[in-house]
């Protein structure tokens, strides 16, 4: 019989939990979740954090942890990430109301693609294969024949082509319709599904660590059809794990951290819109000290050519203690840079709009808050105007330094 425990965004609960449920938790996820026990045998405080989703315990146990923002705003962010062009996702209303509902729906557009892919014809591709043969095929390769099999040479060395499905795209696909096996839909039909699936795809290598694999991916015409599905399997990969197994009953877990997600969304927005023509990168490493022994990661950069003019950090809640500030003011003096933004949901508070550093220095810290709220093209005007927001900063900046700057946005 399985339980339901609802937990949420950043709040906490009282619960018993069995010393394998805790374990699982204190093992895999004390990040996700925080457990402090009680004067009570056996009763802990479950404390969420950022991470919004579900695991599944041992114990018939599932945590449930629905996010802060209403669900179609999760799905939409997620969709601005994964599938800017709005390939995969279409405008009709969607019938989740829950995060395990949205994962959920996720799987059956997934299934449903691989499907169509499955239908139409894999990817197969030549690769050149070493094997130990009866017969001869391909190219003899007479020295490794004769250094293997010194005396009797009843079987042959041999290199050859071999026409297989067995590329990285295909991996990928089959390493994602593992794992999503293993979970317990309320839609009877999946299971059934998703086990078709990977019968079609039996000649295909599994692959445990599949998402290394995207780094190979070079897309053209002959996989090109592939790029929307792909992308639905890469988010996917990214938020599964699995908690562990009881006999053949194998443990899912879900979820998102909405510290990464609202990181992403903002290094969109900023690809999206590039206020003043800048090039957006997120995540790229600068050294801090002159011996490179501590790096800094800016969650976004604003690069004009290789010059950096202004970093974001993004922020889907605010340090009470300040530590944000400190850690943007080390973004500016490894790159250099004179003003910075700190980036964060509508819903925080905050005491000023700009902090003037004293000297040395003499930088600049703007806090700049973006709403989330609303239907998809409403975060869409939002997003657009938040990026003309960051331009505006740049050429104030800039115009105090009596330099010529011309402010545009990239529609």
């Amino acid at each position: 019989m399985s339980t339901v425990l609802q937990l949420r965004e950043h709040r906490e609960v009282e619960y018993r939990l069995s010393q394998e449920q805790v374990a699982v938790i204190q093992k895999s996820f004390k990040d996700e979740v925080v457990l402090t026990p009680t004067l009570i045998k056996d009763h802990y405080i479950l404390r969420a954090g950022s991470h919004v989703g579900f695991l599944q315990l041992p114990g018939g146990l599932t945590l449930v942890i629905e996010p802060k923002i209403p669900i179609d705003t999760i799905f939409f962010l997620l969709t601005f990430v994964y599938d800017p062009t709005k390939e995969i996702f279409r405008q009709e209303e969607q019938r989740y109301t829950t995060i395990d509902g949205l994962f959920e729906y996720v799987v059956e557009v997934f299934t449903h693609q691989v499907e169509d892919l499955i239908a139409r014809g894999i990817l197969r591709n030549y690769q050149v294969r070493h094997d130990d043969l009866l017969a001869i095929r391909g190219k003899l390769q007479i020295m490794e024949t004769l250094r293997r099999r010194p005396v009797i040479r009843d079987r042959h060395w041999c290199s050859f082509s071999h026409f297989t499905p067995d590329v990285p795209e295909n991996v990928i696909l089959r390493a994602t319709v593992h794992m999503l096996k293993f979970h317990a839909y309320r839609a009877a039909d999946l299971p059934s599904r998703l086990r078709r699936l990977e019968r079609a795809l039996a000649e295909v290598a599994l692959d445990p660590e599949p998402l290394d694999l995207f780094d190979l991916l070079e897309f053209h015409r002959l996989n090109e059809h592939y790029r929307p599905t792909l992308s639905l399997a890469c988010l996917l990969l990214e938020h599964i794990t699995f908690t562990g197994a009881v006999g053949r009953q194998a443990f899912l877990s879900f979820l998102i951290d909405m510290d990464w997600l609202f990181e992403k969304v903002i290094e969109a927005f900023l690809q999206r819109w590039s206020p003043m023509g800048l090039q957006a990168v997120g995540q790229r490493q600068y050294a801090l000290d002159r011996g490179a022994h501590v790096k800094v990661r800016p969650d976004v950069i604003l690069l004009r050519g290789r010059k950096p003019v202004f970093a974001l950090d993004a922020k889907y809640k605010l340090d009470p203690n300040r530590a944000d500030i400190y850690q943007i003011l080390a973004y500016c003096h490894a790159l250099g840079i004179q003003e910075a933004a700190l980036a964060y949901p509508y819903t925080e508070k905050v005491p000023v709009g700009r902090l003037s550093i004293r000297e040395p220095g003499n930088v600049g810290i703007h806090y700049v808050p973006i709403d989330l709220s609303g239907t998809p093209e409403e975060i869409e005007v939002k997003g657009k105007a938040f990026a003309e927001r960051i331009g505006q900063l740049i050429h104030y900046a800039y115009s105090r330094e009596d330099q010529s700057v011309t402010y545009a946005v990239k529609a």
